[in-house]
């Protein structure tokens, strides 16, 4: 009885065959199944990671700001407008994120080769207008003058996501010569001659785009005192350059002059041995040096001039520097 409970079953050749088939039947089923569970695991990463780039994208188009399609006005580039030979330059722009703060600092010129012009700002009408950069009615903007030709535009809580932001000056003073009246007497006496002559008034148009901004995070809202004393500062410093530059060009100037007499000596040395038509070349060409060394020592001595008047101004600057600080500005307050 327990020979035949051990004895094991035999085993034929088919039933081998059919076993073995069956397990690898089963091993590639196993590894098929493998192979389409990790694809379906992959696809899922890959449409994962494309879902979430695009979420990401559509965030980030909404959150950060878009360029304006205008172009911005360069700096430091004179823009005219008016009748009466009046520029604007845009020197600055300077912005907060944080705070939404953008301050735009303009120079302005009566179309004089003065240091210092004195620019009646009340004349001249300022106009705002952008993409996107107001929010609600937290947005406020200022004129603030800063010195007899200067003014700071001061934007607060400009909308974080703006495009940009314009400002358009137009200059409200009379040009007398834009100003005609009747020669006909007739007219003159006539009752129904009673409209005003009409003024035409120019105007220019700043484009502050928020990709051309410096970005200053600790920019506050300024004070017109704080204003003036950086205008201030920036006028002594500017006028400083500018007598720098002058004197390099006297130093020049005087340069040119040494030629010149190296050039007249030369000529008196070829004069001995010249005949008759080339003495008078020669002393044609002497006399075009005396010219221009003439005309350069004019040239110098109207600099040096110019350097006196700028020597002038950085003292005034000075002194003003410190009526700033005692609060006697005589400027036009804010608007």
């Amino acid at each position: 009885m327990e020979n035949q409970k051990n004895k094991q079953p035999k085993r034929t050749f088919w039933g081998t065959v059919v076993r073995e088939w069956t397990k690898f039947s089963r091993w590639r089923a196993n590894k098929k199944y493998d192979f389409k569970d990790r694809l379906r695991f992959n696809l899922v990463k890959v449409f994962g990671v494309f879902m979430f780039t695009a979420f990401g994208l559509i965030v980030y188009s909404n959150v950060t700001p878009r360029p304006s399609n205008v172009e911005s006005t360069p700096l430091n580039e004179a823009q005219t407008f008016g009748t009466l030979g009046k520029s604007a330059t845009l020197t600055s722009r300077d912005y907060n994120p944080n705070t939404g703060t953008l301050v735009l600092k303009f120079r302005l010129s009566d179309g004089s080769e003065s240091l210092s012009p004195i620019i009646d700002t009340t004349k001249i009408k300022f106009d705002f207008s952008g993409e996107n950069h107001t929010d609600g009615e937290r947005s406020k903007v200022y004129v603030v003058p800063t010195s007899n030709s200067s003014v700071a535009v001061q934007f607060v809580h400009l909308n974080k996501g703006f495009r940009s932001v314009k400002v358009k000056l137009t200059d409200k003073s009379i040009d007398p010569n834009a100003i005609t009246v009747s020669n006909n007497q007739q007219e003159n006496s006539s009752e129904n001659n009673t409209k005003q002559p009409q003024v035409k008034q120019t105007s220019t148009e700043f484009i502050v785009n928020n990709d051309q901004l410096k970005k200053d995070v600790t920019l506050p809202v300024q004070s017109q005192k704080t204003l003036a004393l950086e205008q201030n500062k920036t006028d002594i410093k500017d006028t400083q350059k500018y007598i720098h530059k002058v004197k390099k060009g006297i130093e020049e100037w005087k340069k040119s002059i040494k030629e010149q007499e190296g050039n007249i000596a030369l000529a008196n040395e070829n004069m001995a041995n010249a005949d008759d038509d080339s003495k008078a070349s020669l002393q044609n060409n002497i006399e075009s040096y005396q010219s221009n060394i003439e005309e350069t020592q004019r040239k110098i001595t109207s600099a040096k001039t110019d350097i006196d008047h700028a020597n002038d101004r950085i003292d005034k600057l000075e002194e003003y520097h410190q009526d700033i600080l005692n609060d006697d500005m005589k400027l036009p307050k804010p608007y």
